[in-house]
């Protein structure tokens, strides 16, 4: 008996979903959805919803995944082969269409330098006239609208349907000062959420605030905590050197460290290695 091979030509092609290709695609090389989905950024339910509409799609079940086993039915493996090549023959053939200078053009919170900059350095290095602008995420967020930056490194954003983003990194804001201990002198960076949220949670708490100072990143905002009587409200990615933390019950504030691009922009073949980096 001769094994039916799958045809692309027996289907919809304009019905295909290219993001769905490419997690199955991972997914049978990875011999994991959940990696899989870390390696495209993307929760597990999604691709697992993604592989199900591919196999509505072409009408064939293609993988099993039981308790611990994994891997191709008999008409996955066939499916694989020829989804495998023709994947291959759409990106490169396109990717050949695209922008592969070697430009460099991203913008990167002053907050962030310490997580960001050691990533990013060698990127850099790899492009002949890199932009590289450092400020404030209002700022940077304009950059991205004009197109001056392709790429806003940022601590979390509301969400807006004309960027996506890119989860780096997850931790907590803390509060830390020489002696463990709340001041009276607040110091940070402008003035985001988390601060918003604390001075909400100090009134509530008839905490006495006395001063706001405002610096340009969270390094010299607890830099200046060192030098005088003061406490700095940071994210927990900074080492405290000669600062303590400062318990506070019930108070806490996340955070998400993004890597934030427009909806519609193309990014040049560095610019989108140096993404896949993280």
């Amino acid at each position: 008996m001769v094994d039916k091979i799958v045809s692309i030509s027996d289907m919809k092609i304009e019905d295909l979903n290219l993001a769905a290709l490419k997690y199955f695609l991972d997914a049978v090389e990875l011999r994991s959805i959940t990696q899989s989905a870390e390696k495209n950024n993307v929760s597990r339910p999604a691709v697992s919803q993604a592989i199900v509409r591919l196999e509505e799609w072409c009408n064939k079940t293609l993988l099993f995944h039981e308790k611990r086993r994994f891997g191709l039915t008999e008409e996955g493996q066939n499916f694989y082969r020829l989804a495998k090549q023709n994947y291959e023959n759409f990106k490169n053939g396109f990717g050949s269409a695209q922008v592969t200078d070697n430009s460099l053009r991203i913008g990167c919170s002053g907050s962030l330098v310490d997580l960001v900059f050691p990533k990013i350095h060698s990127f850099l290095n790899k492009s002949q006239k890199p932009i590289l602008k450092i400020g404030p995420t209002h700022q940077l967020l304009s950059l991205l609208e004009k197109g001056q930056i392709q790429i806003a490194f940022l601590i979390e954003i509301q969400k807006d349907f004309r960027y996506k983003s890119i989860e780096l990194h997850s931790g907590n804001f803390e509060l830390r000062s020489k002696t463990g201990k709340l001041s009276d002198t607040l110091i940070t960076t402008e003035k985001r959420p988390e601060v918003e949220g604390f001075l909400r949670y100090a009134a509530k708490n008839k905490l006495q605030i006395g001063q706001y100072l405002e610096v340009e990143s969270w390094t010299a905002a607890q830099r200046l905590a060192e030098l005088m009587d003061a406490v700095c409200l940071v994210p927990d990615y900074l080492p405290k050197g000669k600062l303590q933390d400062v318990k506070l019950k019930g108070w806490r504030f996340s955070y998400k460290a993004q890597a934030v691009i427009q909806r519609n922009t193309i990014l040049t073949q560095l610019e989108s290695e140096l993404i896949q980096s993280f």
